[in-house]
């Protein structure tokens, strides 16, 4: 997940398609998934010789949401600080087991 206030998802919006982009925009929901999948699709590319996989975003837009976490993945929440303003990554990981095993959560120091 990707957690942006109004103010920073739209600056961030608004820079990346080179027209203002406010919340009331047609096109806000689409430049927030889409900038979610660069994001996404960029961390997949760094996890070499891994076999991972991703969903396709969903855009929650509005005040006080609240998306619970599973309770069997562990969460990592990485503070993004940028000029425009602070946004955070929430990243949950499965390891997969090999064909047919059982998944296990992800751990601190776990190994490939």
């Amino acid at each position: 997940m990707i957690h942006y206030g109004f103010d920073i998802a739209s600056k961030i919006a608004t820079a990346f398609a080179g027209v203002d982009i406010t919340p009331e925009h047609d096109d806000f929901s689409d430049a927030i998934g889409e900038l979610t999948n660069i994001v996404a699709g960029g961390a997949k590319s760094k996890f070499e010789g891994l076999n991972i996989s991703i969903s396709l975003p969903n855009v929650i837009i509005g005040k006080n949401h609240n998306v619970s976490p599973s309770k069997s993945t562990p969460r990592l929440i990485i503070p993004c600080k940028t000029d425009i303003g602070t946004f955070y990554v929430e990243v949950g990981m499965v390891l997969a087991g090999q064909a047919g095993g059982a998944k296990q959560a992800a751990t601190v120091g776990a190994n490939a």
